[in-house]
């Protein structure tokens, strides 16, 4: 067994990586290192102190597990080239590979054709489009979100780091440019170097379920950060498309859906390459906490999404 260093250019980390050699650490949704290896076993270890992540050979699932620090070892059927994809599954916790060892020789990957960039809360960090639309079309992914995040600083309803349970909660606008999730760190987030992130070729943001858009006053708060932050995102990736869908619930008072509307549609009409999308008549089966989709609900959005995008 031989330890590769974690900036051999052979491996594949995509999301938001940070580290060097060796160690590197995977942040907010989905992070995921990917190599091909060809020989008889690969192995490497996590640190932390619980470690949520999955390993799949070829696309089909060796392991899906949450355990705490320690190493794990795989073997190889035969001695044809595989390709291995280790996946972080949880926001909260970030996903520390330590060390990685292989028993056989690093092979070079083909870059896919596409690259897709997700920002937004619970319903495009859950295994919904933002998972479905990467597996299915067999594109590379960035997902930048986290289950109760709102566009604005000081509103939202995630969980704050146990460090920081006096911190102001912050909003997309400000934890975009962080390294990490505000539900790993506020005070002491790092800012994230963005000329490290890939370029995506489409991008879809869905915010505003978590800004409490029940009233005038939140809703004109929404709309000024609103115009501001798509802009900035367009500004960045100049080339890219991007894609701004409705989300699947209405608050009681049916504002939000009026509201992320209205702030879509002026930006459909003001930058070039964006796209609203209504989805008020998919008909998206909700939980009963009148907020996030049923199972079949995420399928069924995921699979409207596909199709109002013209992927197929």
């Amino acid at each position: 067994m031989k330890t590769i260093a974690l900036d051999n250019e052979k491996l594949r980390f995509h999301g938001r990586w940070g580290g060097a050699s060796r160690k590197m650490t995977g942040y907010w949704c989905r992070p995921y290192l990917e190599f091909k290896i060809q020989g008889k076993s690969f192995g490497f270890s996590t640190e932390g102190d619980s470690a949520v992540y999955s390993v799949k050979l070829d696309g089909s699932m060796l392991t899906n597990c949450s355990r705490s620090t320690g190493s794990l070892t795989f073997y190889m059927q035969d001695d044809k080239p595989h390709t291995i994809r280790i996946t972080g599954q949880s926001t909260e916790r970030p996903l520390i590979i330590k060390d990685l060892v292989i028993d056989g020789s690093l092979c070079k990957m083909e870059k896919r054709s596409r690259h897709i960039l997700f920002i937004g809360d619970s319903l495009t960090a859950a295994n919904g489009y933002s998972a479905v639309i990467p597996e299915e079309m067999d594109w590379d992914y960035t997902c930048v979100a986290l289950g109760g995040l709102p566009l604005c600083d000081g509103r939202g309803y995630y969980s704050l780091p146990e460090k920081e349970k006096d911190a102001v909660r912050t909003g997309m606008e400000t934890a975009f440019y962080k390294l990490c999730p505000p539900s790993v760190a506020i005070k002491d987030a790092p800012d994230y170097d963005l000329s490290l992130a890939e370029t995506p070729d489409d991008i879809f943001i869905n915010l505003g379920t978590n800004d409490a858009l029940i009233n005038e006053e939140n809703a004109k708060g929404y709309l000024e950060v609103y115009k501001e932050f798509v802009p900035k995102i367009r500004q960045i990736y100049p080339n890219a498309r991007i894609f701004l869908p409705l989300p699947s619930a209405d608050s009681d008072t049916k504002m939000r859906l009026s509201t992320i509307e209205s702030a879509a549609k002026n930006m459909e009409a003001t930058l070039d390459n964006v796209k609203y999308i209504d989805t008020r008549s998919w008909n998206i089966e909700i939980s009963g906490d009148n907020v996030h989709p049923t199972a079949a609900g995420y399928s069924e959005y995921a699979r409207r999404l596909i199709k109002a995008v013209g992927y197929r």
